[in-house]
């Protein structure tokens, strides 16, 4: 299915799931912004992808940051005038997280990027995804987030996954 109108936003985009994410969507002709912390990486990624004859752009911001996610955005929202999919790829991993061994700065990195980034761009992207998908419903028993078919996976740690169909 292609459809050049719809606009993806993902974070950790520079590389891995997020990157991979970003080739897949605009190989159906989806524009894609790509957020990350890593200006180089990001170049290649929007190289290959506007390579490849998909409408990229690439953002550099830390997740963690919610004026830089808010500006990252506002960018799109200024180049494409919507955001159509919300892919949360950014996230960092501690390979020892035993309790003996894991140190409070660690502990904090992983809940800011894995969590609370995810809470930041979803709270900033949330009202344009319902404006997109005006007049459907979405169930779910989560009550601050009505309306929406949310799926909680773990792997390894809580990452919240929006399935918008």
């Amino acid at each position: 299915m292609r459809d050049a109108q719809k606009v993806a936003l993902i974070t950790g985009a520079s590389g891995g799931i997020g990157a991979a994410v970003a080739a897949s969507l605009a190989g159906e002709g989806v524009r894609v912004a790509l957020l990350g912390r890593d200006r180089a990486k990001l170049a290649k990624v929007d190289e290959s992808v506007g390579g490849q004859g998909g409408a990229c752009m690439a953002l550099t911001g830390d997740v963690t940051d919610r004026v830089q996610v808010s500006d990252a955005v506002e960018a799109v929202m200024r180049s494409w005038g919507r955001i159509d999919i919300l892919v949360y790829a950014a996230g960092v991993n501690i390979t020892d997280r035993s309790m003996r061994k894991l140190a409070p700065a660690d502990w904090d990195r992983l809940i800011s990027v894995n969590l609370t980034g995810a809470f930041i761009k979803l709270g900033l992207v949330i009202f344009m995804l319902w404006g997109v998908y005006h007049g459907h419903t979405y169930e779910t028993d989560i009550p601050f987030l009505p309306g929406l078919d949310l799926t909680f996976r773990a792997a390894p740690l809580p990452m919240l996954f929006i399935t918008l169909s």
